[in-house]
């Protein structure tokens, strides 16, 4: 005699030991690619310093500097999750097997999931984009 939960635990038990280091490596990858996004931007600001030094001393705000850096940022990231969301999309039906109770073309799924990685890639962004809004015109001028 089983409880009709512990049923459905035993059915799922299998998916259930596949998905969570899916979920583990998902997340993994999540951090790694906002890492790499940061390092991408930070370097980028780091080139583009005379660029920004010349609009910031041409009257360019401390704000338009950080939209102008966020704007790069999530211009990437929209490259990103198109082809993120096309690859997903092609590898939806095989690995239909491993869901439970979500089908491979959940449209609620992959909105989350772009939301996610769009807030995370703003997140990674903030600090080189605050970076470029607090350069100084002349000290980054001179230093060329």
């Amino acid at each position: 005699m089983r409880t009709l939960a512990d049923h459905a635990a035993g059915t799922i038990a299998e998916r259930r030991l596949r998905v969570v280091p899916a979920a583990g490596f998902a997340a993994l990858a999540l951090a790694v690619a906002m890492a790499g996004l940061f390092g991408t931007l930070a370097r980028s600001v780091a080139e583009r310093r005379r660029e920004l030094a010349i609009r910031a001393a041409v009257g360019a705000s401390p704000g338009r500097l950080v939209r102008l850096v966020m704007g790069s940022s999530l211009g990437v990231t929209a490259v990103g999750l198109v082809a993120g969301t096309t690859m997903a999309a092609a590898t939806g039906r095989s690995l239909a097997g491993l869901l439970y109770g979500v089908g491979p073309y959940d449209a609620g799924t992959f909105a989350t999931v772009a939301l996610v990685v769009a807030l995370a890639a703003l997140a990674a962004s903030a600090v080189p984009a605050r970076r470029a809004a607090r350069l100084d015109p002349m000290t980054a001028l001179r230093a060329e």
